[in-house]
């Protein structure tokens, strides 16, 4: 079960495989951070050469600042998940934990979906970020008679500019450079990628698990025997109070990636789309799409665990209740009435995950883009 999910994490570095030995392991992770780290330095020294030049033009500005906003965010997720690995995997053991209560028989469908739209969307980061640095490379001889032609100094072979105060821009220096480049803004890039696989992952098992607890309690009352009813009853509210754990198990592992959404995706997106109306396609196009895509899925997801979260009320409601006990009867309230309270994914701040959100991240975005129109 979350096949892609345990692949992807291993892939990454941040958890250790089955057949993977410690030194491996520490081997991937080490070097990943290291890299990534290295080539952020560069991504901060070029945006305040960008920033202290007199030369610079507003493209310049515009794509130093969504670059530096979007690599940002992407080195913070690393960061984030590596360092709640082991909060991470807890949660999915519990997750995947169906001994005591039973395995929903449309598991097998919710975990396939899980999977494909899990390595869809590393896929989709991965290749972005190597789509953007091998653009770079192929088009390092136009870069460079430019360069020539207009007597400016630019960096030339790399789909995210970069600094260094030492040489680096000829020869084997390059080369490494560039390699470094092409490895650390593909896997930097899948750290975003890896967001949305655990928090679709998560959630996924966290709906089977309410939908599963909704058949049950629409056939609670069909049982005959009174104390088969009563023990049936007392059981499924104990499912409903685990589900609830599981839920702010949840948030209290994604809330660390999930502020960030909420107060700077909308700067991102506005200004990679003002980017695209001044010319530069290739970059921003790929960065807009990434992180409207990931506002997207977030926001649908929590607004699927709101509506099922919500059915649990209705099933019981629409189960015999009439037939039950006073003393039954009572119990049916309680969970009608507790489900009335729908389950939310905490975005911090009193924010949650849910489709109005995506709304206002979008149409910050396109107040974010005008107001850069109107400036320039």
């Amino acid at each position: 079960m979350l096949a892609c999910l345990h692949f992807f994490m291993t892939l990454t570095g941040v958890w250790q495989g089955k057949r993977m030995s410690v030194r491996t392991h520490q081997a991937i992770f080490y070097t990943n951070s290291f890299l990534f780290t290295y080539y952020t330095i560069g991504f901060y020294l070029h945006t305040f050469k960008i920033f202290t030049d007199d030369k610079t033009t507003i493209d310049d500005v515009i794509d130093t600042m969504f670059t530096i906003l979007s690599a940002t965010n992407l080195l913070y997720n690393y960061i984030a998940i590596v360092f709640l690995r082991k909060e991470f995997r807890a949660l999915v053991d519990n997750l995947m934990n169906f001994d005591k209560y039973g395995i929903p028989k449309n598991l097998r469908a919710y975990d396939e979906r899980a999977n494909v739209l899990t390595a869809f969307t590393f896929s989709y980061c991965f290749m972005a970020g190597a789509i953007i640095q091998m653009g770079a490379i192929f088009a390092y001889e136009t870069c460079m008679e430019h360069s020539v032609r207009t007597n400016k100094d630019m960096t030339c072979g790399y789909g995210c500019k970069v600094h260094y105060p030492y040489k680096y821009q000829s020869g084997i220096s390059q080369i490494v450079h560039v390699t470094v480049g092409v490895y650390s803004l593909s896997f930097l890039a899948s750290s975003g990628g890896l967001f949305v696989c655990l928090f679709v992952s998560f959630v996924e098992y966290i709906i089977v698990r309410l939908d599963h607890l909704a058949d049950m309690l629409l056939k609670v009352f069909d049982i005959e025997d009174y104390k088969d009813q009563k023990e049936a009853l007392k059981l499924y509210v104990e499912y409903h109070i685990l589900i609830m754990g599981l839920v702010e198990q949840t948030n209290s592992c994604l809330l660390i990636l999930s502020t960030p959404a909420l107060f700077i995706y909308s700067s991102i997106i506005g200004l990679s789309l003002f980017a695209i109306l001044n010319g530069n396609i290739i970059k921003p196009s790929v960065n807009a799409l990434g992180f409207i895509f990931t506002t997207f899925i977030l926001s649908s997801y929590g607004q699927q665990l709101i509506m099922k979260s919500e059915a649990i009320g209705t099933a019981v409601y629409n189960s015999k209740w009439y037939h039950a006990s006073p003393y039954l009867k009572k119990h049916a309230v309680f969970i009608i009435t507790r489900s009335q309270k729908p389950f939310l994914m905490n975005v911090g701040f009193g924010f949650y995950f849910y489709l109005p959100l995506f709304t206002q991240i979008m149409r910050g975005a396109y107040t974010y883009m005008s107001l850069q129109i109107n400036t320039d």
